[in-house]
């Protein structure tokens, strides 16, 4: 049985990840919805989110979660950035980075 990588990220089109400020860090793209795990709080931000996939089932390694991510947040549209961000997955990451304006609440 084969297995694949697929990388999860916040974006408005498949090729370009939409980035975000959360308490002054300003790589975000999404938030998973996760309890804490060792040192990570809970429901992170991330750049991107990778998960492991075999047949039609995902599995996180970084949790031991059987399941795809849940996604709570995405870059919402800014005056500068009028395209909402939505869930992308891919077997690759987009090098493209669009900067949002957008800032998550605390």
């Amino acid at each position: 049985m084969s297995a694949s990588l697929v990388y999860t990220w916040g974006g408005c089109t498949p090729g370009a990840r939409c980035k975000f400020t959360y308490q002054g860090w300003t790589e975000p793209t999404i938030r998973v919805y996760q309890f804490p795990c060792d040192l990570t709080p809970a429901w992170p931000h991330f750049v991107f989110h990778a998960q492991t996939k075999v047949g039609d089932s995902y599995y996180d390694p970084s949790y031991g979660t059987y399941g795809f991510a849940t996604i709570t947040e995405k870059a919402l549209p800014t005056p500068v950035h009028p395209w909402a961000s939505e869930v992308q997955n891919d077997a690759s990451l987009p090098s493209e980075v669009h900067p949002t304006e957008y800032v998550c609440p605390p």
